[in-house]
């Protein structure tokens, strides 16, 4: 991790800035070091409180103002107010320093760092409004069985019945055990190859436990997600408007709400493709000579990526994207193969060095599809492949319009008719969507259940994002070209507040069937 971050800086000609040193130095001591030699002992989490409090035997419900106290004081609240206070106080003192501002890094608008921080802010709101029973991928699971039964699959991270989240947790959390040098009798496995969003967090938990490290960490992301795709879109586009809106629909875009307060490796994935895409750009697509340096630094946030989350399909942008650039598509494969390359190292070295027993519990789901898959090539002219070649097209659109909650996805289509002077946006954003696509297609002509997950077609976020940034920036550029600021303001601010709405109206018990139908498809040959 060391070894990319002074890398991807020297890439980015970042090494002779003031301080960089010392900010590397910091956290190499602090994510190497065990926290032993360094005193700190004492202050281990798991020396006075336990992860597992048990499973929730039924469903309570917990939306805002509906016989339950606004603001049950807990531990997660006053963790989020403290961070939402930090933010405020930033936010107030950039704007009485606000010509400092110009000079901080990337930003060219000296109004920039107060926007995200007050996106920030946005964020942290969100989590709140988001937590426990709150929490979507807490409860959709109750939405799967007859009202009745009060049933959840739902286990409590936290004392007195708080903290719920997914029962699934344990296939994650557990990974934080071998990082902490423990090593069970039953190690969980399963997702043993998305390792490093958990790398970080057994740092922080070992203070503050996983519920509360994961729910940081959770947020930092999503920032870094809002904050990569505003530069990129910045950079292709050339409006700053354009930008401005890309990063407020990520800063309430449902996935991200969906498990901000899950420890898992889905939000960590989702927020590492907007930076993954962003950096490649900067290293890779926008000089005719990358250097070997930069080439090794992409290849390395790839080979962070696919360790997060399983993002292979998105070699097949990278490819695309360096063809649209115009620049060697040799590149793009060197930057596959160095991720390629440390995934499978790691692999390795678990499985062979560390000897550590392999799960292999979902292959089947893989194995099935491509069986499926063989068996319609061998019969091309049969009837059930132009079945689901007809349905595919409408299954995708379908799952990528319920997972972006409509307004983004209906944004899009007219931002398909709007073209930049400086990139050819619309080119860029179907590269976007081409690995979801992709994806889907093997799922879905391989006849798996598991297309009828509409989760999986989330990484679609960045491709749909765009175009509606597009079209919202356009339309408020053409307004402030004719000088009506307060339309312009308007047509900015609508569809964010209008996707606000939608992705936290959930919370106070008002159409909880959107994620539900984020996570599964309502609609097609494989509806439910």
């Amino acid at each position: 991790m060391v070894v990319g971050a002074y890398v991807t800086a020297k890439a980015l000609a970042c090494t002779e800035r003031k301080y960089f040193w010392p900010a590397l130095a910091f956290p190499s001591l602090a994510l190497n070091l065990p926290y032993r030699w360094l005193w700190l002992s004492s202050l281990d989490y798991y020396n006075w409180s336990q992860i597992d409090y048990g499973r929730e035997k039924q469903f309570v419900p917990e939306w805002l103002g509906r016989g339950r106290p606004f603001i049950p004081w807990n531990s997660t609240d006053t963790l989020l107010l403290a961070m939402l206070t930090a933010t405020t106080l930033g936010w107030l003192a950039l704007r009485r320093n606000e010509r400092r501002c110009a000079g901080l890094g990337f930003f060219r608008d000296r109004r920039a760092p107060r926007l995200f921080l007050a996106l920030f802010a946005i964020m942290t709101i969100e989590a709140w409004l988001h937590i426990s029973n709150r929490s979507p991928y807490t409860y959709i699971s109750h939405f799967e069985k007859p009202d009745d039964w009060h049933y959840v699959y739902a286990s409590q991270m936290l004392p007195d019945g708080r903290g719920a989240v997914n029962t699934d947790y344990g296939y994650f959390v557990g990974l934080e055990e071998l990082f902490r040098g423990h090593n069970p009798p039953g190690p969980p496995m399963l997702f043993v190859r998305r390792p490093f969003v958990f790398y970080l967090s057994s740092h922080l938990s070992y203070f503050i436990g996983p519920y509360h490290a994961c729910l940081i960490l959770n947020l930092l992301y999503w920032l870094g997600a809002a904050l990569a795709f505003y530069f990129f879109v910045r950079d292709i586009s050339g409006s700053t408007l354009v930008a401005v809106s890309a990063a407020g629909f990520i800063a309430c875009a449902p996935g991200f709400v969906m498990y901000v307060a899950q420890p898992m490796s889905y939000l960590p994935g989702f927020a590492m493709l907007a930076i993954a895409v962003f950096l490649y750009h900067r290293l890779v697509a926008t000089t005719q000579l990358a250097s070997l340096v930069a080439l090794a630094a992409a290849g390395i946030l790839f080979g962070v990526t696919l360790l997060t989350y399983d993002t292979f399909a998105w070699a097949l942008f990278f490819i695309a994207y360096a063809w649209l650039a115009g620049v060697s598509t040799l590149r793009a494969l060197g930057v596959v193969l160095i991720g390629g390359g440390i995934y499978a190292l790691y692999l390795l070295l678990v499985f062979r060095v560390f000897h550590l027993p392999p799960d292999h519990s979902n292959d089947f789901v893989i194995g099935e599809a491509r069986e499926h898959l063989i068996a319609l090539m061998h019969h091309p002219v049969s009837g059930r492949i132009f079945d689901l070649c007809s349905g595919y097209a409408s299954n995708y659109c379908l799952q990528v319009v319920q997972t972006n909650f409509y307004i983004p996805a209906i944004l899009a289509v007219l931002g398909l008719f709007l073209t930049s002077a400086v990139f050819n946006v619309r080119a860029t954003a179907l590269a976007l969507l081409l690995p979801s696509a992709a994806g889907f297609a093997y799922l879905y002509f391989g006849q798996s259940f598991l297309a009828a997950y509409s989760r999986f077609n989330y990484p679609a976020y960045l491709g749909v994002v765009l175009l509606a940034a597009l079209a919202v920036g356009s339309a408020s550029s053409y307004l402030l070209a004719r000088r009506r600021r307060k339309m312009a303001v308007l047509a900015l601010a609508l569809p964010f507040l209008a996707c606000a709405a939608l992705a936290n109206l959930d919370a106070f018990g008002f159409m909880p069937h959107l994620y539900f139908h984020f996570y599964f498809s309502s609609g097609g040959i494989f509806g439910r």
